[in-house]
C-alpha cells in the first residue's frame, strides 16, 4: 500500500505506534505498515512478549524497522507518553478480550483507560492520525432470528442501557454485553473528544465483526484467530461459545487483512476524516462456519457437527465506503473468507 504524502496523513517512512502488538488484528496491521515502509513501534506487556513479538517481525520483514516496547498497564494516566514520542500516527487496537463478566474490569476499566489515551495523544505534535479498533457491535446488538442492519450513523444504545441496570457480575452472556456495551461507549467518548478538544490529530475508527485468517503469531493465538482453531479440532469450550446464540448470535466475519487494510487507509488517506468503517463481508453462522469447514479439512479429520436448530443469517451492514477504499489498494470486493478460514485452521501463514 502506497501511503499518501498529504500533510494531514502519516507519511511514508514515518513511526506508527500500535497497541497490543501480539493481538491477532494488530499483527497484521504491523505487517502491512512495515511493508508499506512505515517504521512501527508496538506496545505489549512483558518484556517476554517484546522479545517474542520482535522475533517474529524480524523473522517476517529483516530490513523492517520494527520495535516493541513494554507498557505493563496502558489504562494508567500517562502510561503511553514514553512509546508515542515522535510518533507519526497511532494505531489503538489493544481491548481486553476476556470478556469477563464484572462491570468495573471489563466496562469502567477500559472506558477510563482510554480517556488517558487519548489525553496522552493530544500531547503529542507529531502526531497525524488516530485509528481505534472498535467493533461492529458498537452500532448494535445482534440477536438469533431478528432481522438488523447496521450502518456508520448507528450506535448500540440497547447494550448501554443493559449492561449498567445490573453491575453485579452474573452469567457469562454479561461478559458479551460488557464489551458492546464498552466498545460503544470508548467511541462515543473518543468523538465527544474531538468534537470538545479540537486535536491537532485526525481520528478514525475501524468496526470488525469476526475476524479470520493467517495467524502470524502461531505460537501464541490470539482473539478470533484462536477461536477459529479451537472450532476447527472441536474444543469443547469453544463450540460451547460458537453453539450459545445469547453469546454468539449469528452476524458476519470477514478477512483480518482486510480490516488490516482499513486501519492502514485511516492512517494514510487524506479524505477519511471522523469516519467508522465498517469491515463485514459474508453472513457468519455456526452452521456456515461447519460448512466452510467442510471445503478444506483433511480425510480423516473429524468436524464439529451442523446443529439445525440454530438460527440463520440474521445481520446485514452498510460497508460500501470501506470497499470504496479497498478499491485504491486495488482490491476488488472482500476477500474471501472460506479461503481466510482454511489459512487460519491449517495454519498457513504467507
Amino acid at each position: 500500500m502506497k501511503p499518501s504524502t498529504l500533510t494531514t496523513t502519516c507519511p511514508s517512512g514515518s513511526l506508527v505506534v500500535v497497541t497490543g502488538a501480539h493481538s491477532f488484528i494488530a499483527t497484521h496491521i504491523i505487517d502491512i505498515l512495515l511493508k508499506s515502509g512505515f517504521e512501527v513501534r508496538g506496545t505489549v506487556r512483558s518484556a517476554e512478549k517484546a522479545s517474542y513479538i520482535e522475533s517474529v517481525f524480524h523473522k517476517r520483514q529483516p530490513n523492517a524497522k520494527f520495535s516493541a516496547v513494554v507498557v505493563e498497564d496502558m489504562y494508567l494516566p500517562k502510561a503511553l507518553d514514553t512509546a508515542l514520542h515522535g510518533a507519526s500516527g497511532l494505531v489503538h487496537a489493544a481491548f481486553d478480550l476476556s470478556m469477563t463478566p464484572d462491570f468495573e474490569y471489563s466496562y469502567t476499566r477500559q472506558v477510563e483507560g482510554t480517556k488517558h489515551i487519548f489525553e496522552s495523544a493530544s500531547n503529542v505534535p507529531t502526531l497525524k492520525r488516530f485509528v481505534l479498533t472498535s467493533a461492529i457491535s458498537a452500532c448494535g446488538s445482534p440477536k438469533a432470528g431478528i432481522k438488523q442492519h447496521y450502518t456508520p450513523e448507528d450506535w448500540n444504545n440497547y447494550s448501554l442501557a443493559k449492561a449498567h441496570e445490573d453491575t453485579s457480575p452474573y452469567k457469562a452472556e454479561y461478559g458479551m454485553l460488557l464489551y458492546q456495551a464498552a466498545k460503544t461507549t470508548i467511541e462515543k467518548n473518543a468523538q465527544d473528544f474531538i468534537i470538545d478538544r479540537q486535536p491537532s490529530f485526525i481520528y478514525n475508527a475501524i468496526l470488525p465483526n469476526i475476524n479470520v485468517g493467517p495467524i502470524i503469531t502461531t505460537e501464541r493465538p490470539q482473539g478470533s484467530g484462536a477461536l477459529m482453531m479451537g472450532f476447527f479440532y472441536s474444543n469443547d469450550q469453544v463450540l460451547a461459545v460458537l453453539t450459545n446464540e445469547d453469546i454468539l448470535p449469528p452476524q458476519q466475519i470477514v478477512d483480518v487483512r482486510d480490516t488490516a487494510r482499513l486501519h492502514v487507509l485511516a492512517l494514510t488517506e487524506g479524505d477519511v476524516q471522523n469516519e467508522r468503517l465498517i469491515s463485514a463481508a459474508e453472513d457468519w453462522t455456526y452452521n456456515r462456519g461447519v460448512e466452510m469447514l467442510a471445503t478444506f479439512s483433511p480425510n480423516g479429520h473429524e468436524l464439529p457437527q451442523k446443529i439445525e436448530s440454530l438460527a440463520g443469517p440474521a445481520q446485514t451492514s452498510d460497508s460500501s465506503r470501506s470497499l470504496e477504499l479497498l478499491e485504491r489498494v486495488g482490491r476488488s470486493g472482500w476477500s474471501p473468507v472460506v479461503a481466510a478460514m482454511r489459512e487460519n485452521c491449517l495454519g498457513e501463514v504467507l
